[in-house]
């Protein structure tokens, strides 16, 4: 298979079954955000081809985390640098998340050089496309 069919199947794959979010950083001397991807699912096997194609890391839900008769999920994510990387590739084949990826990717586009200084606009833009992002995925 081409690496084109691979990333249309990773992008159906994503737009059925992956999420994006902005998180928020609160650390004692930074607060700030980040951008990250990622997909549960019960099967493993997946993830071990979304880990192939663009990297990040896959992790095993814990057994006291599971309620019920639910088996244990597997979850692949990146995020920062790499979430985007992977967004790009993934977006000429999104229909249900080409929105947030947009909008995903117009975030990352805020992101310096790490230890530079932010400016509040630009930390008020971040946290617009947070807001703007959660609201859109609670349409979803």
């Amino acid at each position: 298979m081409s690496r084109t069919h691979e990333v249309a199947w990773a992008a159906g794959f994503f737009d059925g079954e992956g999420y994006i979010v902005i998180q928020k950083r609160n650390h004692a001397s930074y607060t700030g955000y980040y951008l990250r991807i990622g997909t549960n699912h019960v099967a493993p096997e997946p993830l071990i081809e979304f880990q192939r194609l663009f990297g990040g890391s896959i992790e095993k839900q814990s057994p006291e985390k599971v309620i019920g008769n639910r088996k244990p999920r597997h979850r692949w994510v990146t995020s920062t640098a790499n979430a985007a990387d992977v967004l790009k590739q993934l977006m000429p084949f999104l229909k249900n998340k080409s929105k947030v990826a947009a909008l995903a990717l117009d975030f990352q586009a805020t992101i310096g050089a790490r230890g530079t200084e932010v400016s509040e606009e630009i930390q008020a833009k971040r946290a617009w496309f947070k807001d703007e992002i959660t609201r859109l995925n609670s349409l979803d």
